[in-house]
């Protein structure tokens, strides 16, 4: 409770938060400074000042250091200290830390100076454990009245988290800084272990531990603060199986979790635990998992005891995460350089195994080269003998292939010359002009066929310079080729130019240009330039790199300059002079003349990629024909022809192999030969082939490129692709397939291999259009069934959904024209229902059709389905020139067959054969329209019946209704909606209760409900309210619907007016109940009459002897005259009640309590509030029992009025085990429960009481002072 302090003393305590209103409330005058009335002002100015700030300050006061402090102050008193540190001595509050800031306080009471402390630590008992705390915190004097010193100010702020955050700021930088110099994941834990060591208090130790290749055992790798080897550092720890439950260290579980681990209680698991920094070693250590950033599975744990004077909150928790974090990308970082290391020595190794086995295999391939060369040579001069034309052909082709792989052998031997450092030159003089310009003459012929022009600028040299013949060919042929291979139009110029240093070589062309991003790659090994526009595809990719390194050996230079769409210039310096040359590699003799036989295969490589005309089938002799197969058997030929009159497109940038390919295909199919994707492309799409046979490596448009254009045009998607290529292994054969294509060659190949492939294909082709064909009927099958389906189930009318089916029949068989016939068992007649497709109309000549004749008629007849799939020469289906007319070719007709039955007949015509599959799907379908056909005529009889019995029940004098099972109404005539004024969304189902009486409602829907469970017939009479709001009583009588197995399926019943009966009988039984109330009346006036007049005489008797006073006399005569008022009460009593019996023998229960209700709520302004805890339908009793229970009400209401003094009451309707029960009730003043048994006649108890138990009910009462009164009436 706050002390009364005067106005001074409540104005200086006044505010200051929570801790304000402590200090109100402590009895100053208990403590040693006495009551705040006698506090000094220079105490009540700094308290004043302390609970204003918000600066976290204490006030310690007088000698005895009384504590003051502010809300500010507040939470470094921690959990324990708050609020009996209020008042307290502060070497009591702080006994802990008063070895370092007693001195400083004391000091300050001792010479007046202030004191500052900057993050100092303290070691505080504030929440239940020994904390690690810093502050910083000046001790100022406040002088007293005296001047001397009367307390000490103290303002502070704790400083722990920036402390610590520093601290391990610090750790986290250095871990950052130096653990990724680790190179091995061994040496980036090392240095780890060796940073945490620097931070003993946050980290008294650390385990350090990586998984090892297996993932089954942690090696311990690095540790701080205590050795390795130890229990408590076990060198090997298992992570996985039985092993890993009795480990040190539960690993096993940081797996399982994915997350840490905290492990407590370390002096109970451990023999001896690391000291740490403090006297009290640490308790509690937190296992981390070392997982690289995305990955679920750790690489390694880290082990770290816990520092024993922190708890371990969100921060400490963080920076360990922190820490493990660092580790696990120091230890990623060092695997990563350590496999890259592996790597780049793996592909050092793998580059000399490259270039020793180009240099072997190079030579390897020269030997065989060399043997075939020789021979092919001697038969081409004729030394064996003269050769027919074709085997003249076939020879200068097998030539000019082992010339060109000769050509591609020695640049391979060459460049791994080179890349070696064993390529060695002869350096002679030459003229190089001359030189230059015959070597470059030799591409005249090929430049001029292919369109262009070939420029020659290179004047004489006033010197010869110092090359290797040889090589100057190679790098003049290379480029000169590199050239031509580009340039589709415009010239290809070659200069040579003499500077005073060196001399230029310049080549240039005005073909497709190089993009300014690939240049810098041009020289670079197997590079090449994406989506360029080549002559050809072909190519090893190292020419120009070729060219570079043979310009280097000359102590050259080059470079290239393009602009796409405009050309390329590559340029060659070569110094002049011999200083730069190696001094044993210069001859002084004179070089030759360039050596055309190493110019001839560059020149026959470009030839073949210059277009040829195009060959036809007609071209190629019987002789030629028959040899190409190259011992392909007759049983091949048999096979390949299996698939006649098919047409390929071949595909080929090289013009032997595309030659070769022509001759074989074309002896079995006609063969379209095209030199490039593009030309293919456009070929497919103008007349789409039955398969496209295409290379690979192509210019322009190559076949991977081809094969995506050409399935992404709908018009060719499906036409099947072989792809030709020399890149051999499954993984190109993968690539092939995975990119689309239908089957993958790979070169070299026979041709019987070739037949066999391409005529697989095309015989898989006629099988999948075959399949597709059966899937795309099965599909339309498939849409007819669903639509048809869909037809039948709808709620359509019968006609509409016949004609539906015979469209649908007509839309996904492409029939001519479809019908559907209904039977007229009457008549014995076929009648047109539906027809679609030409024939719309239903009349005309089948549009009755008798049964028996025409085919329609025999089907119907007979029940069998018939098909005809030549209708023009089936003289039974109908006219054959009106077939042939119209085109028909087919006719299938089934009958609709229900139960046995024929109902109908379903036909159709079209003009395409019809396929089993198709005949047989009409079966199931005629069967579901007959089904249809039999539910929709039984519906139709159906509605015909229920509309007969609906004009019936509407036109009745009386008001129809129908249920379900369930009770549910589900038609009422019209009548009831013209005398309700309901409207069938409002009445049918369960609302037609709505319009009953409200006092009626309960009982008739309770019985009525009883009876639906019963399935007994249900009669009864209620008030239903007219559409004039007036209501009127009804007679309701219904009988049960039942089926022909006699099975329940609701009621059909009728409502009667019977309004004027019952008011008839009202009014007699008013005019009964008068000529009753008349004869009681009379009968309780005579007995009356009669004890008064007996009352009088003997009163005259007791006044005359009142003046004789004669007293025994008189109360005798006082007896009699008391008992003759008693027998006369209790005779008009019984007249009352008969006659009250009668009045209210024709009203419920429920209507006299709301009448008898509403009375004294209107008379006695008594608030009365009526609670039905239970079903009022329940509260239905004889008439005598409802007179007296409504009497014994009044009674209880009269009660509350006269004695409880209050407004409200209320009437409780409960049951109660086996009774119902009548609760009155108020809030009043209650009564003694003695004095109210004493006083029953003052209340009436007595006679309520007699009155339920007449009635066979009892009546309690509970009531207490200022509780209230209850009083209970419960009836059995």
């Amino acid at each position: 409770m706050e002390q009364v302090f005067s106005s001074d003393i409540e104005q200086v305590l006044m505010g200051g938060g929570e801790v304000g209103a402590l200090i109100r409330t402590i009895d100053w005058a208990e403590t040693p400074v006495g009551s705040p009335a006698e506090w000094p002002q220079s105490l009540r100015t700094g308290l004043s000042i302390c609970l204003a700030s918000r600066y976290p300050m204490l006030i310690w006061w007088g000698p005895e250091m009384i504590q003051f402090y502010n809300d500010a102050y507040r939470p470094i008193l921690g959990a324990t200290k708050h609020p009996r540190s209020m008042g307290q001595r502060g070497w009591e509050c702080w006994a802990e830390i008063w070895d370092v800031i007693g001195p400083m306080a004391t000091s300050v009471f001792a010479t007046g100076h202030a004191t500052w402390s900057d993050d100092l630590l303290l070691v505080m008992d504030r929440n239940r454990y020994i904390e690690e705390t810093y502050f910083t915190f000046s001790y100022s004097p406040i002088r007293d009245e005296s001047g001397g010193i009367g307390g000490v100010l103290v303002t502070c702020i704790e400083t722990t988290a920036r402390v610590l955050s520093e601290r391990r700021l610090r750790t986290l930088r250095d871990l950052g800084a130096q653990a990724s110099e680790g190179k091995t994941a061994e040496q980036a834990a090392a240095i780890a272990a060796g940073i945490l060591a620097h931070n003993p208090i946050d980290i008294p130790f650390a385990l350090l531990y990586l998984l090892d290749t297996h993932e089954q055992e942690a090696h311990l790798v690095g540790t701080t603060g205590v050795g390795p080897g130890t229990p408590i550092s076990p060198l090997v720890m298992a992570i996985a199986g039985s092993d890993s439950e009795a480990e040190a260290w539960p690993l096993a579980q940081v797996n399982q979790t994915s997350g840490a681990v905290l492990v407590n209680h370390l002096a109970t698991c451990f023999s001896c635990v690391p000291p740490g920094p403090w006297p009290e070693p640490p308790h509690t250590a937190l296992i981390l998992p070392i997982a690289a950033q995305g990955q679920n599975m750790a690489t390694g744990y880290l082990v770290a005891g816990l520092n024993s004077r922190r708890i371990l909150d969100d921060d400490y928790r963080g920076f360990l995460e922190l820490i493990a974090g660092h580790m696990a990308t120091a230890v990623a970082n060092a695997r990563a350089y350590e496999a890259e290391r592996q790597r780049a020595e793996a592909l050092a190794e793998l580059d000399q195994a490259k270039t020793t086995f180009f240099n072997n295999i190079s030579h390897e391939f020269r030997t065989p080269l060399t043997l075939l060369l020789g021979p092919l040579r001697d038969l081409l001069n004729g030394n064996l003998g003269p050769l027919l034309p074709q085997q003249s052909e076939t020879l200068i082709l097998a030539q000019r292939n082992c010339l060109r792989l000769l050509k591609l052998v020695n640049t391979l031997l060459d460049f791994s010359r080179i890349e070696a450092k064993r390529m060695r030159a002869s350096f002679r003089p030459t003229e190089l002009a001359t030189f230059t310009a015959e070597l470059t003459s030799v591409f005249r012929s090929a430049v001029e066929r292919a369109g262009l022009r070939l420029v020659i600028d290179c004047p004489p040299l006033a010197e010869p310079i110092y090359i290797d013949q040889e090589m100057w060919e190679k790098i003049v042929l290379n480029l000169l080729s590199n050239a031509l291979k580009f340039t589709h139009q415009g010239e290809i110029a070659v200069k040579l130019r003499a500077w005073p240093d060196y001399v230029e070589l310049t080549v240039s062309d005005t073909g497709t240009g190089i993009p300014a991003d690939e240049l810098p790659h041009i020289f670079e090994r197997f590079h090449r330039v994406r989506d360029s526009r080549a002559r050809t595809y072909e190519g090893t990719g190292i020419g120009l790199t070729l060219v570079r390194e043979l310009v280097h050996l000359h102590s050259g230079n080059i470079h290239v300059e393009s602009e796409v769409d405009r050309g390329t210039t590559f340029t060659v310096h070569i110094p002049t002079g011999i200083a730069h040359l190696p001094s044993g590699q210069i001859e002084r003799l004179a070089a030759a003349m360039p050596n055309m036989e190493t110019a001839q295969p560059y020149v026959e490589e470009v030839l073949h990629w210059l277009p040829e005309p195009e060959l036809s089938t007609a071209q190629i002799s019987p002789e030629a024909q028959i040899e190409v197969l190259d011992g392909a058997s007759r049983a091949d030929l048999v096979t390949a022809l299996n698939v006649p009159g098919a047409r390929i497109l071949l595909v080929e940038d090289n013009l032997d192999m595309g030659r070769y390919l022509h001759r074989v295909l074309a002896v079995h199919w006609t063969v379209e030969l095209v030199s490039n994707g593009a030309a293919a492309l456009t070929a497919a799409r103008v007349n789409a082939p039955d398969l496209i046979l295409s290379d690979i490596m192509m210019p322009g448009l190559d076949g991977f490129a081809l094969l995506r254009q050409l399935r992404a045009d709908p018009a060719t998607q499906t036409v099947p692709v072989i792809l030709l290529s020399a890149r051999a292994g499954e993984e190109a054969v993968i690539e092939g397939l995975l990119a689309g294509a239908d089957d993958y060659l790979i070169k070299p190949f026979s041709a019987q291999e070739l037949l066999a492939r391409v005529g697989a294909q095309l015989a898989l082709t006629r099988l999948r259009q075959q399949i597709k064909n059966e899937l795309a009927e099965r599909a339309r099958l498939a849409l007819l069934r669903a639509e048809v389906s869909e037809l039948l189930v709808s709620n359509k009318p019968r006609r509409p959904v016949l004609q539906g089916v015979c469209e649908a029949l007509v839309s996904h068989l492409d029939c001519a024209f479809a019908r559907i016939w209904i039977l007229n068992s009457v008549e014995d007649m076929l009648e047109l229902q539906a027809s679609a497709g030409i024939y719309t109309h239903l009349d005309g000549e089948h549009s009755r059709v008798p049964m028996g004749s025409f085919k329609i008629g025999r089907i119907a007849e007979l029940g069998k389905p018939h098909l005809s799939n030549d209708v023009a020469n089936d003289p039974n289906v109908g006219d054959p020139a009106w077939a042939k007319q119209e085109g028909l070719v087919a006719f299938a007709g089934h009958p609709l067959i229900v139960h046995k039955r024929v109902v109908g007949v379903m036909a159709l015509f079209s003009r395409y054969v019809l396929s089993d599959n198709v005949f047989s799907e009409l079966k199931p379908l005629s069967q579901a329209v007959g089904q249809f056909l039999d539910r929709k005529l039984s519906e139709e009889a159906l509605q015909e019946s229920e509309a007969r019995f609906r004009n019936m029940a509407d036109n009745a004098p009386v008001m129809i209704w129908v249920t379900e099972l369930d009770g549910t109404c589900t038609y009422i005539s019209k009548t009831w909606y013209e005398f309700t004024g309901q409207t069938p969304q409002t009445a049918l189902g369960f609302g037609w209760f709505e319009v009953v009486h409200p006092n009626d409602r309960q009982i008739t829907e309770k019985s009525f409900l009883e009876a639906i469970k019963k399935h007994q017939p249900f009669r009864l009479e209620y008030r239903l309210r007219r559409n004039d709001d007036e209501y009127r009583w009804m007679l309701d009588s219904a009988s049960p619907r039942l089926n022909s197995e006699g099975e329940f399926l609701g009621y059909i019943g009728s409502v009667i007016d019977i309004h004027e009966r019952k008011e008839e009988e009202k009014a007699k039984r008013l005019l009964a109940e008068m000529r009753e109330r008349n004869r009681l009346g009379q009968e309780l006036h005579d007995t009356v009459a009669q004890a008064l007049g007996y009352i009088n005489l003997r009163m005259g008797t007791v006044l005359a002897n009142l003046s004789n006073e004669n007293r025994e006399t008189i109360i005798t005569d006082l007896q009699e005259v008391k008992q003759v008022i008693g027998e006369t009460y209790t005779d008009v009593r019984e007249e009352i009640f008969n006659l009250r019996a009668k009045i209210q023998s024709n009203m419920s229960f429920m209507e006299l309590l709301e009448r008898y209700v509403d009375k004294y709520q209107r008379f006695y302004h008594l608030d009365i509030q009526l609670v039905q805890a239970a079903d009022p339908a329940l509260f239905v009793f004889p008439p005598e029992v409802t007179s007296q229970l409504v009497r014994t009400i009044q009674e209880a209401l009269i009660n509350i009025r006269k004695h409880a003094h209050v407004k409200t009451a209320i009437i409780r309707l409960a049951q109660e085990d086996d009774s119902l029960c009548i609760i009155v009730e108020d809030q009043g003043q209650g009564f003694d429960p003695v004095e109210i048994n004493k006083k029953t006649a003052s209340f009436g108890l007595s006679i309520m009481r007699e009155r339920i138990e007449s009635v066979g009910g009892m009546l309690r009462v509970e009531t207490a002072l200022g509780q209230g009164t209850r009083v209970y009436i419960n009836y059995k």
